[in-house]
């Protein structure tokens, strides 16, 4: 396969792997790690949930967006080339491995960031046989809009 098909075909479900999971890892995040500020009220698990879910997706989607999709597209091109459709079960533990590599940048935050993008892309390719296109990139940008949204408009009623 030629690099601009790969490019073509891959990368819009990079981006679109990318929206899904950096609202999957602001979720997943917060539940793990609701009180990094160390303030704890009567409902403070519930509070701080909801309300650290839109700043843990602020500072982690153009990390996710930029290195994610850099680094996931290097592995999948790289375990394309080097592989050349071997075993689709060779290409997935390698893939893998490379997502593992490259996800401990920041050791564990960026780890689960990692697992949570290449599950994700795994599943979208699972999902369509043919490839993504721009304009489904452009428009899975509103997926972590309206997570975020929604989380805000929590934040916004809780006071």
């Amino acid at each position: 396969m030629r690099f601009i098909d790969f490019v073509k075909e891959v990368l819009p479900r990079k981006f679109i792997a990318a929206s899904i999971s950096c609202s999957l890892f602001g979720i997943v995040f917060a539940m793990m790690y609701p009180d990094l500020f160390g303030t704890r009220s009567e409902t403070w698990y519930t509070g701080l949930t909801s309300g650290i879910v839109p700043i843990y997706m602020i500072y982690s989607y153009p990390v996710i967006a930029t290195y994610g999709v850099a680094t996931s597209f290097f592995s999948d091109y790289f375990t394309t080339v080097m592989l050349r459709q071997r075993s689709r079960i060779l290409e997935f533990v390698v893939s893998a491995c490379l997502h593992i590599v490259f996800g401990f940048v920041l050791v564990w935050i960026s780890l689960i960031s990692a697992v949570l993008f290449f599950l994700t892309d795994r599943v979208l390719s699972l999902l369509r046989r043919t490839s993504y296109l721009w304009y489904h990139a452009i428009f899975s940008l509103l997926i972590p809009l309206a997570v975020w949204l929604g989380f805000m408009s929590i934040v916004w009623y809780r006071g």
